[in-house]
């Protein structure tokens, strides 16, 4: 879920007050995103690894949910400068849940849907957690937060498991309690390295955020991932979110030779830079990952021939059951979210991490009165778990950190996303 930039900052409505909104099972969310904190009631059907061929959306009858609600939270940065890649997250959990609850839920149990936006604040951040936790009574959290290093210590005191968006969060592969459904950003850098040397870059550059501190760190391990695989790494340079043009970066990064340009910045801001390059008869080979990719890309030309990672089977893999039924559900119970020009190929890497929850919850057999210890035990049980090739095999081992170093490169070729290798992931 999650940089988004959604990857670095985050992995993508809301506001930073305290308003709270229900939508129940029965609605389709198709508005904007709403403000501060939101509690959502709705309908899904979840399909693990195991059963992702037997959704119920394929046409059987469904069954609607009637136990006990469950409650699971999205602590999202889904407004501020990165919104564009971050608030598609809202309309992909609701429709989830409406998905899931529509078709039995879990264990005969409908998912109750807390959402909070902290709006990239972290006092914000850590009060609308521990109100998760101490009013909502969230068995999980799915991490959606540009900020979690102002709660994460919170949620590890209070033994509460976190769906820490593989891609977005350190620590997803640091933290015992933080269980990622896909690629985690220890192995991100190398990967994207990686993908650059396999499209014939040979001078890689990078243009970061501003706006979050943490995208600053990207240059100096991108710089020693490059040279340890042999690409040059000329050049490095902040970016503002808002500016008339970005010409001058665009020269710097022409003038220094550079072949292939990473964006590391929220989708909207890396369509403007690329106008700006190309504008310039400046025509690079541009890179990205997760969160900053989005459909938006496919109708500028300069993206042509672009490559990047996604740490979870990316949403356009259609051919993917688990994928498909994504697609469907969003199609039913959150009409345009799948047209959205900010809807790209991560938005699987946030419906594997409900996917995820719904998971560990049946593993753990989770019902009445269900508990954060409960879901800590369901996690633990699942083995070579792959959401039904959503992701790469996920194990979680008590009391040790998760490290995934397993990815999907994607693409743009004649104006679509490609998968180059296949819909298998490649690991380190």
């Amino acid at each position: 879920m999650p940089l988004a930039l959604a990857s670095v900052v985050m992995l993508a409505g809301c506001g930073s007050d305290s308003k709270s909104s229900t939508t129940t099972a029965s609605a389709a969310s198709t508005a904007a995103p709403a403000t501060a904190s939101a509690t959502t009631v709705g309908g899904a059907a979840t399909t693990t690894a195991a059963s992702a061929a037997n959704s119920s959306t394929a046409g059987s009858s469904p069954t609607p949910a009637t136990g006990t609600p469950i409650a699971v939270g999205l602590q999202c940065s889904c407004t501020g400068p990165f919104a564009s890649s971050t608030a598609i997250q809202q309309p992909i959990l609701e429709a989830w849940v409406k998905w899931t609850n529509d078709n039995g839920g879990i264990n005969g149990h409908p998912v109750k849907l807390i959402i909070s936006d902290d709006a990239v604040n972290p006092g914000t951040a850590l009060a609308q957690v521990t109100k998760m936790v101490e009013q909502d009574h969230v068995v999980t959290i799915l991490n959606g937060s540009n900020v979690e290093s102002a709660w994460s210590s919170y949620t590890t005191d209070h033994k509460i498991p976190v769906i820490g968006n593989g891609g977005s969060s350190t620590e997803s592969f640091r933290n015992p309690l933080f269980f990622p459904p896909g690629q985690t950003i220890d192995s991100l850098i190398p990967s994207m390295v990686s993908a650059a040397k396999q499209a014939g870059v040979t001078k890689l550059g990078m243009v970061y955020c501003s706006a979050a501190p943490v995208c600053a760190t990207l240059a100096d391990p991108a710089k020693a991932a490059a040279e340890a695989q042999g690409i040059e790494f000329a050049f490095a340079t902040a970016i503002p979110e808002q500016a008339p043009n970005y010409t001058a970066p665009c020269l710097a990064a022409k003038q220094a030779g550079v072949d292939g340009l990473w964006i590391a910045e929220s989708s909207t801001v890396a369509v403007q830079f690329v106008q700006s390059c190309s504008a310039q008869g400046y025509h690079p080979k541009y890179l990205a990952f997760d969160g900053a990719i989005a459909a938006s890309w496919l109708n500028e030309p300069g993206f042509e021939g672009f490559v990047g990672v996604e740490g979870n089977l990316p949403s356009f893999a259609k051919d993917n059951a688990a994928v498909a039924d994504m697609n469907a559900a969003l199609d039913k119970y959150s009409p345009g979210t799948t047209t959205d020009p900010n809807f790209g190929p991560q938005a699987s890497g946030t419906w594997a991490s409900a996917q995820l929850f719904a998971a560990a919850a049946k593993a753990a057999n989770v019902g009445d009165n269900a508990t954060p210890a409960q879901m800590i035990t369901g996690f633990h049980a699942l083995k070579d778990e792959t959401l039904g090739g959503l992701s790469p095999k996920l194990n979680y081992v008590e009391g040790q950190p998760t490290s995934v170093k397993c990815w999907f490169y994607i693409g743009i070729k004649d104006k679509q996303f490609t998968l180059p290798y296949g819909n298998d992931p490649t690991c380190a």
